[in-house]
């Protein structure tokens, strides 16, 4: 998880302006608590800023362990899209 966190922090500091940061899951099949817990504590580092993150294409594993985190109720909608586009489109920007 640590590269992942180097590389969203470079990318977010980079890009001034940023207002969402989406995820596409669908190349990864499992994580855990430990990935989980990272992926929330950069969220909520970056939501004062206005920073918002949504995540697409999650699978079933992934899913699940997210809902035992209790991701549902805590970001709703920002878990849910089907793919990416459809998170950019939930956005308004053009692809």
């Amino acid at each position: 998880m640590s590269f992942l966190e180097d590389l969203l922090r470079k990318t977010i500091e980079e890009k001034k302006g940023l207002r969402w940061v989406i995820m596409d899951l669908s190349g990864v099949n499992d994580m855990d608590g430990v990935a989980i817990d990272a992926l929330e504590e950069i969220m909520e580092m970056y939501r004062p800023r206005g920073i918002e993150f949504l995540f697409a294409a999650m699978k079933g594993p992934v899913r699940d362990l997210v809902a035992k985190a209790g991701w549902e109720e805590k970001y709703g909608k920002q878990i849910k899209f089907n793919t990416p586009q459809a998170a950019i489109k939930e956005i308004g920007i053009e692809a």
